[in-house]
């Protein structure tokens, strides 16, 4: 992986990951699914969304070369629970 090492990577999404389930754990159902009032702004729910399918998309996909399912506009409307996107 160049530079880096797996370790580091590993440590680097672990922690990343870990960060955004304190902050959505934080919310409540309705608040992680509300958007501020911005033109295209995204819902924390979304957001998060669209982060951990973006690094299953690199992780999985680009780097060992699984098959990928992603659909990133989906990402952009998903709506659910703070418990789903914990889970």
């Amino acid at each position: 992986m160049g530079d880096i090492a797996v370790d580091d990577f590993v440590r680097f999404c672990e922690r990343t990951i870990d960060l955004m389930s304190v902050a959505i754990g934080r919310l409540d159902d309705a608040t992680v699914n509300a958007a501020p009032d911005l033109p295209g702004a995204n819902t924390p729910y979304q957001i998060v969304t669209h982060a951990l399918a973006a690094c299953e998309w690199w992780t999985g996909h680009m780097i060992c070369d699984h098959p990928s399912d992603r659909e990133r506009e989906a990402e952009f409307v998903a709506t659910g629970t703070v418990g789903d996107v914990l889970a």
